[in-house]
């Protein structure tokens, strides 16, 4: 079957300006309406379910393709993608692709599509990408968000993981800690960059994280307790726990705490996101907080735009984490 991708190749023209005509949604100049009609009439182009049942700029549904929903952080930021969706007049359809939820890559697009959605907004990590060349290939706006991977074309809206790394290293270095530990999460996108950027910081003043001072955790509080234990079954001698979620780093604290150990007196720790738990458990943890609202409105702002037909000339838009200081980190004796 042929595809709109096709279409717009043989045309020399945008996959929107291809939805446009096909849809009679906006206007497109008549040499380019040509060029598009005749480029569908040599390829026997027939519309997709989408082109036939797009609606026009506002009332319609905005995907949000996400692999995780139960965490605090992501609630919120469902939340505010949900808000910005609702404020242009838009639904958003919410698909988890949850390992176990019987969510396939097929039945995604299928749901998808049987809503007519006008953009998706990914944040999933999925096996390969075949939902995204489905979703691409019928015409549908496209945005990664949190995606640090780039996949074909497809805009990208990001956090700096490298730079989050970074910041925390030089923070516990900062404070004097030498003893330094790390608790990273499930192997992905975020998880590596973010433990290069940590050994990168320490290394440069000299010291090494070798593989005995990484836990390789999963981002759930669950993990950050087993870090924990096995820092004290093990006798290690740390003064500084950086753990690359809140989650994590709250789940070694209260562990610490069961086994008498005292943050920040003995062990200094912080998280990354600053989730509303951050500042309500005890002592408050000081992490690397995410620009979430910001990053959720542009991911909306950029679909929104792809379905317009405007010009998105950036292919990522990179945002930069800061430092919440509070009270679990100190400097070391």
């Amino acid at each position: 079957m042929v595809s709109i991708i096709e279409v717009a190749k043989r045309a020399g023209v945008s996959i929107a300006t291809v939805s446009r005509v096909v849809t009679n949604s906006a206007y497109v100049e008549a040499p380019t309406r040509e060029k598009v009609e005749k480029a569908i009439k040599e390829l026997n182009y027939v519309p997709n379910l989408l082109a036939k049942g797009l609606k026009e700029k506002s009332g319609g549904f905005i995907g949000l393709v996400i692999s995780e929903i139960s965490h605090e952080f992501f609630s919120s930021v469902i939340n505010y993608i949900e808000a910005f969706v609702s404020s242009r007049g838009y639904t958003l359809i919410l698909v988890n692709t949850e390992v176990g939820n019987g969510q396939t890559e097929d039945g995604i697009v299928g749901r998808l599509l049987g809503r007519k959605v006008d953009g998706v907004i990914l944040m999933a990590q999925l096996r390969n990408t075949q939902l995204f060349n489905k979703l691409q290939a019928m015409g549908i706006p496209l945005v990664l968000l949190y995606g640090n991977k780039p996949i074909g074309s497809i805009k990208r809206v990001r956090l700096d993981e490298y730079q989050t790394g970074r910041i925390a290293g030089e923070h516990l270095i900062g404070l004097g800690h030498r003893k330094l530990f790390c608790i990273t999460g499930n192997p992905g996108d975020s998880s590596e960059p973010r433990l290069l950027g940590f050994r990168d910081a320490i290394g440069e003043s000299g010291i090494a994280l070798d593989e005995s001072r990484v836990f390789r955790g999963d981002f759930e509080y669950g993990s950050g307790m087993a870090a924990a234990r096995y820092i004290v079954e093990k006798k290690m001698e740390v003064t500084g726990i950086w753990a690359q979620n809140d989650l994590m780093a709250i789940g070694a604290m209260n562990e610490l705490f069961r086994y008498g150990r005292r943050v920040p007196e003995e062990m200094s720790i912080l998280g990354v996101d600053d989730s509303p738990i951050a500042s309500f458990s005890y002592p408050r943890l000081t992490t690397l907080r995410q620009p979430v609202r910001e990053m959720a409105l542009k991911a909306v702002e950029i679909v929104m735009d792809l379905h317009d037909g405007k010009m998105v000339e950036e292919m990522e838009v990179v945002y930069q984490p800061e430092l919440i200081v509070r009270e679990t980190t100190r400097r070391t004796d």
